[in-house]
Order: C-alpha cells, then sequence, then structure tokens
C-alpha cells in the first residue's frame, strides 16, 4: 500500500504543476472548480509553506476518509481526477462537474 501512495502522491504533484502551467497559459480563472482547488492546495504548501496544519483536521483524513486510490492501483483514474463528494446518503455534491451549457462533461482541467 504504501508504494501505491508514493507512486500517487508524485503522479498528483505532476498533475500540479501541468494545471499551474494551464493555469499562466489559459488563465486560473479557465480552470474547472476541482482542478483550481488543487492547484491552489499546491500552491499554498509547495510554494508559500501555508498548506494544511490543523492536526485535528489531518488526523480525522487520515483516521476515517477513504482515499479509493490508496494501495488498490486498478483503475485509470489520476490522482487530480474529480472523485464523488457524498453528502449524506446518497446526496452528491456537484462540486467536480461543470458541464458547459448544452453540452456533455468536458474531458479536461478547462470548464
Amino acid at each position: 500500500m504504501e508504494a501505491g501512495c508514493h507512486l500517487y502522491d508524485n503522479q498528483l504533484l505532476l498533475d500540479a504543476l501541468k494545471l499551474q502551467a494551464l493555469a499562466k497559459k489559459k488563465g486560473r480563472n479557465k480552470l474547472r472548480p476541482h482542478y483550481k482547488a488543487v492547484l491552489e492546495a499546491y500552491e499554498a504548501e509547495f510554494e508559500r509553506g501555508q498548506g494544511l496544519r490543523n492536526r485535528e483536521l489531518i488526523a480525522f483524513f487520515d483516521t476515517y476518509v477513504h482515499d479509493s486510490l490508496a494501495g488498490f492501483a486498478k483503475d485509470a483514474t489520476l490522482p487530480s481526477d474529480p472523485r464523488v463528494i457524498y453528502m449524506g446518503g446518497d446526496d452528491k455534491l456537484q462540486y467536480a462537474m461543470n458541464p458547459p451549457a448544452g453540452r456533455g462533461l468536458p474531458a479536461t482541467a478547462l470548464g
């Protein structure tokens, strides 16, 4: 499981750098909300040293939140790909989705 986590950690860092380059080229406001949040978290942690420091929140995620990628490495999704966020029961938060009007879901980080 640990080896899989390192693989995904490295991929997520590479994805963040790609998002940063895309944001510089096309504009940060063009990124879909999920990818903008990934980029903001990366920059806060690795560029400004202002990443998450709340030990209770970190412990909560380490203890109770399931990472569907950790240790499995059986799907083709990237660590930066949006996941479903359940709000309770079967209610899903449409956070990662930003479909253009009248078209299907976008296949890129741009909305």
